[in-house]
């Protein structure tokens, strides 16, 4: 019985001493707790991009690494103190690897981002260009139905006015021939044998 009051002593010591040299081990559980319902939702959140159908595979690596932490943190949580304290060095090193992913991961998805956007930028100028193509062909057409337009008019005022010569000519015309049919009429008139008796 001594023994066992011997090693329950020693561990408490081990355990106050464990707890002045690390006073925030304690706090490091609800930490643990915060960060998994963190990454919990992080993963619902993936999830409800999947079911939307707008996965790619940066997001599924995204995926697995989120799982990894999840399941690093959970496994980390459920440790007490002592156990948390002799494991903290192989669990700060798989959250440095996880961590290490998380940020290529990060890069692929920056750099997915990067292509989409480039190629989005791309697509409109090429559209643009399209467009600006097929205004400059519709002013051109305009302005060959324009001068199309003007020719036909100055077509028009030309006839329009060749006619109205011609019918000018040939109103005096007319009327020089009334006046030569009026002195005819006239002559023929004064000269007849009636007007010799």
């Amino acid at each position: 019985m001594p023994k066992l009051h011997a090693r329950a002593g020693r561990r408490a010591r081990i355990f106050e001493a464990v707890k002045q040299r690390c006073p925030g081990a304690n706090g490091s559980q609800a930490t643990s707790k915060r960060i998994f319902a963190q990454l919990q939702n992080m993963f619902k959140v993936i999830q409800g991009v999947e079911k939307q159908g707008r996965t790619n595979d940066a997001l599924e690596k995204y995926k697995i690494v989120v799982a990894d932490f999840l399941a690093c943190t959970e496994e980390y949580q459920h440790r007490n103190v002592l156990q948390r304290l002799v494991h903290r060095r192989k669990m700060m090193n798989e959250l440095e690897r996880i961590q290490g992913l998380a940020n290529v991961l990060f890069q692929m998805l920056s750099m997915e981002m990067a292509v989409e956007i480039e190629y989005v930028r791309q697509q409109w100028k090429a559209e643009r260009s399209e467009l600006n193509d097929q205004l400059d062909q519709l002013v051109e057409g305009s302005s060959v139905s324009l001068l199309e337009l003007q020719t036909v008019r100055d077509a028009v005022l030309l006839l329009q006015n060749a006619s109205g010569k011609v019918a000018a000519v040939q109103f005096e015309e007319l009327e020089q021939l009334k006046k030569d049919s009026s002195t005819t009429i006239e002559n023929s008139t004064s000269s007849s044998p009636e007007n010799d008796y």
